[in-house]
């Protein structure tokens, strides 16, 4: 019998406005999310380099870290969402996560703009997925359909 896994753990890297906005959404919707789909969305972990400042939401301390080999090396993180914006050393950590089995969630427009080949090449050689439909907000429903729909 195949087991079902009902729980993803997240770790955001970035912790910026875009970041605090996601990491909050997904601590106060987590239940919602579960709800409607019956899949625990779980924020195990955010990185960044500045872990002290004021962001609008309070974190416990060992959820946050300066150290982005807590995630890397983290077999439990199932998800890397990639909001850090730029692209060093956005794209060390995003082929890192990749290299280390971890599926990837970018926003960052620059980096995939510069990188985004070697990436996708990354992801499927390790049978990942590095999905970007944050980074093109207004793509999104065309880029889904061609993907889906229009690869024939």
């Amino acid at each position: 019998m195949r087991t079902v896994k009902n729980k993803i753990n997240i770790a955001v890297v970035g912790f910026g406005t875009i970041g605090s906005s996601v990491v909050k959404l997904l601590i106060e919707r987590r239940r919602l999310f579960y709800d409607r789909t019956g899949i625990d969305l779980n924020l195990k972990i955010v990185y960044d380099k500045d872990i002290v400042s004021k962001r609008g939401i309070k974190l416990p301390k060992e959820m946050l870290t300066k150290d982005i080999n807590r995630i890397i090396g983290d077999p439990e993180i199932d998800i890397v969402v990639e909001l850090m914006g730029g692209v060093h050393p956005a794209k060390e950590i995003v082929t890192k996560s990749l290299d280390a089995g971890k599926h990837v969630v970018t926003a960052n427009k620059l980096l995939l703009a510069d990188e985004g080949q070697a990436i996708f090449e990354k992801a499927e050689n390790s049978d990942r997925q590095v999905l970007f439909e944050a980074s093109v907000a207004g793509g999104v429903p065309i880029i889904k359909a061609i993907r889906e729909s229009m690869a024939a």
